[in-house]
């Protein structure tokens, strides 16, 4: 049996013109390792986002917390590492295996934004095209 999307306003809509493989999160940046760099010189920063929200699915609010690796590369690696601990930031990227036969997944950031509650226009990260 395969499911289908109901042919509502904004149902289709919501992931047209997206690549398949998108994934936007928000939430607390809990830990980071060391930068280190790869062997052609490229930053590189390992890191692990807490996300926390209420969604509603199929009628019932669900309560969805996780934690997820988090991998920035480049001038990304270097901006992310001068962030604290508890930093609250909105990241956009795409889902890979860690290693290349590894079953473990890490969202690899392309962009990220610093969320404040006290800040309405967050300050946006995203590597400059040459």
């Amino acid at each position: 049996m395969t499911g289908s999307v109901p042919d509502t306003p904004g149902a289709r809509g919501a992931i047209e013109g997206l690549p398949a493989n998108e994934t936007r999160l928000s939430g607390e940046m809990i830990a980071k390792d060391a930068l280190r760099y790869t062997p052609a010189g490229i930053p590189i920063l390992d890191a692990r986002l807490m996300h926390r929200c209420e969604l509603t699915q199929a009628g019932h609010r669900r309560l969805v917390e996780f934690d997820i690796a988090l991998s920035f590369a480049g001038p990304l690696a270097q901006c992310a590492n001068a962030l604290p601990l508890g930093q609250r930031i909105g990241v956009t990227g795409f889902l890979a295996t860690r290693r290349r036969h590894s079953k473990s997944l890490v969202l690899n950031v392309t962009r990220f934004e610093l969320l404040s509650a006290a800040s309405a226009d967050p300050a946006s990260h995203e590597p400059k095209s040459n």
